[in-house]
């Protein structure tokens, strides 16, 4: 493989690439900001003992310097550390969604681009094939364990969990970045392609409405969305796949 294609295939993303750097950075951080609280305690410490060897200095405001910079990092180490527990739940639905759309797809002639990095936002997976072009979101939320029945389902503008709505614009991120996706293959190739929306709930049983009028987001499970694909009644020629494919690509590449 020469360098040229090694930097293409560089540049494309695996399943959650984006995650994982946030993560990557996050770790860093804490890093950063750890060796600035024993930086600070060395200091103070050093105070004290001059303090009590030589007499000289009052150490009581490093001191206090030093508490300040311990609280307010215990502050941010919480809220750090909270962040990527969130942020590790979502690496591990990617990658298991990214690896079940290419074990169950890629045989069937679908290509499946991972991690799109968008306007302030990314695009989970894509899937372009036979049946169409598909913008996938993934979401690994906690499913209670408690033996009971629990349920994802939608009315088309909301998401419920069990029944009450979820406070979180899920259905409007599926839309808008399908939106997007179709504005840019509109860019790229200069005709208008349909991108379908869905939302893939990891191991949760997902009810989606079969209601006209409006353009419906899929809300499925991992098991759901390969079989929601591969029955899609749109059509897409091999032709136009491979169109779009490289497009795609390419874009990611030369960004």
């Amino acid at each position: 493989m020469d360098r040229q294609r090694k930097n293409f295939l560089r540049k494309l993303h695996s399943p959650a690439q984006s995650l994982i750097d946030r993560a990557r950075n996050t770790f860093d951080t804490i890093i950063e900001e750890s060796l600035i609280v024993f930086i600070a305690w060395s200091l103070a410490l050093f105070e004290w003992m001059r303090y009590f060897f030589l007499k000289k200095m009052i150490p009581v405001p490093l001191t206090l310097v030093a508490i300040i910079v311990t609280c307010v990092y215990i502050i941010r180490l919480r809220r750090l550390s909270k962040e990527n527990s969130s942020v590790e739940k979502g690496i591990e639905g990617e990658k298991i969604v990214g690896r079940h759309l290419e074990e169950e797809l890629t045989p069937l002639g679908y290509y499946i681009i991972h991690d799109i990095v968008a306007d302030n936002f990314n695009i989970d997976h894509v899937v372009i094939g036979p049946t169409g072009i598909f913008c996938i979101e993934t979401k690994n939320w906690t499913k209670p364990t408690d033996g009971e029945h629990h349920a994802i389902t939608s009315d088309g503008k909301r998401i419920f969990r069990d029944g009450f709505p979820v406070e979180k614009d899920v259905i409007f991120q599926a839309t808008s970045s399908a939106k997007w996706l179709s504005r840019l293959l509109k860019q790229l190739t200069g005709r208008g392609f349909y991108v379908q929306p869905a939302v893939v709930f990891l191991n949760w049983f997902t009810i989606t409405p079969k209601k006209p009028g409006y353009d419906l987001v899929w809300i499925l499970n991992e098991t759901g969305i390969i079989d929601y694909i591969k029955k899609n009644f749109k059509k897409l020629s091999l032709d136009d796949t491979a169109l779009i494919v490289a497009q795609i690509k390419n874009h990611i590449v030369q960004k």
